[in-house]
């Protein structure tokens, strides 16, 4: 439910008078709506509860799935009339006019089942855990243009190389790295210098626990993060260069972006 038209008449079409008299026109709302605009917001907050997130594809299996025909259907009380069924019955075939045409009303009767589309119960929904970013490594010496490599020398060094040539090294600390959700990243500047050879291939870290793997190039310079525990995509961004700290924990990431930024991803689960 997203809209509130088919709940009142606002072309005013004669519906005709009920037994009782009363004269059909706009939908009467259950008690607990006081407006067309009330009960469809309802609808949709029921709709989008965690409770239909739960058993949605219990619903799925009833209608679509598994448990429409069958001895699973018998066992889940989900039957309906026979000629409700896709294919049962084959209305072209019946030459004799009058039982097809009892067996078109008993059809617009009694209604249709939708196609069955699976053969095995649909799964859960499942929404898997999103990887938090950390925060964004302050560069002491501004890199105007992205940063086309970075590498980690040392457990606290890093080394930023842009697509001009220039070249800087940071002192890199992560101190509360004990959670994912919370901590700090620093940056000192080391030294600087200029190159005028630029590296050609782009590095991208991954982690040797088998947890998380940053796997790419995907196009245009695009690495995926990607949960091997759930074997999903967790997050995409652009990038230009990627390393891993030494000991696994962080991820830092070039962004293909100008001034140029450090992206730090916190790699443990």
């Amino acid at each position: 439910f997203y809209s509130t038209a088919f709940l009142t008449n606002h072309n005013h079409v004669d519906l005709g008078i009920r037994q009782n008299g009363v004269k059909l026109d706009d939908v009467v709302l259950p008690p607990y709506a006081t407006s067309p605009q009330h009960f469809i917001a309802l609808h949709m907050q029921a709709l989008e509860s965690e409770y239909v997130s739960q058993h949605l594809h219990l619903w799925i299996d009833l209608v679509f799935g598994d448990k429409q025909r069958g001895p699973a259907a018998l066992e889940a009380h989900n039957v309906f009339f026979y000629l409700t069924y896709e294919g049962l019955v084959d209305i072209d075939a019946i030459t004799d006019p009058v039982l097809q045409a009892s067996m078109r009303a008993q059809i617009a009767h009694f209604g249709q089942t939708p196609s069955q589309l699976l053969r095995e119960p649909h799964v859960a929904r499942h929404i898997p855990d999103t990887l938090p970013p950390g925060g964004l490594v302050p560069l002491l010496l501004p890199h105007v243009h992205p940063i086309a490599l970075v590498e980690f020398v040392s457990v606290t060094a890093l080394l930023c190389l842009d697509t001009t040539g220039m070249l800087s090294m940071q002192k890199f600390t992560s101190p509360t790295l004990s959670t994912l959700r919370s901590y700090s990243l620093q940056g000192e500047l080391l030294a600087t210098t200029t190159s005028t050879e630029l590296p050609v291939t782009k590095l991208v870290p991954f982690s040797r626990t088998a947890h998380v793997v940053a796997a790419g190039p995907m196009g245009a310079n695009v690495v995926a993060v990607h949960s091997m525990m759930e074997v999903q995509p967790l997050t995409t961004v652009g990038v230009s260069s990627a390393a891993l700290s030494v000991d696994e924990k962080v991820a830092i990431l070039g962004l293909d972006v100008m001034p140029a930024q450090l992206l730090a991803i916190a790699m443990g689960i």
